[in-house]
């Protein structure tokens, strides 16, 4: 090999391992992105799972809520019904 093909090689080669490093440090900052990405995710995960217990707390008291405000209506009713039977006994 000629001594001029010899320092072109050597160019290339000096070149191709300034680009693998560019390459290594873009790699290298794009897992620290991800990384930062996915704790940022873990905390949103957490945020979400807490904002969930919270609604099922909130569905349950719901809930109660409507059966205790059916058997109330069930039971005004009813009254209404007999102070109704009073007030026509009473005019009678």
């Amino acid at each position: 090999m000629s001594q001029e093909n010899l320092e072109l090689v050597a160019v290339l080669r000096t070149e191709l391992r300034a680009g693998f490093g560019l390459v290594i440090s873009a790699i290298g900052e794009t897992n620290s992105r991800i990384d930062q990405t996915n704790r940022r995710l873990e905390g949103l995960d957490q945020k979400f799972d807490q904002l969930g217990e919270k609604l099922d707390g909130i569905a349950s008291y719901l809930l109660v809520s409507d059966r205790n405000a059916d058997r109330l209506e069930t039971r005004l009713f009813k009254l209404e019904g007999r102070v109704d039977k009073i007030e026509r006994d009473n005019a009678d």
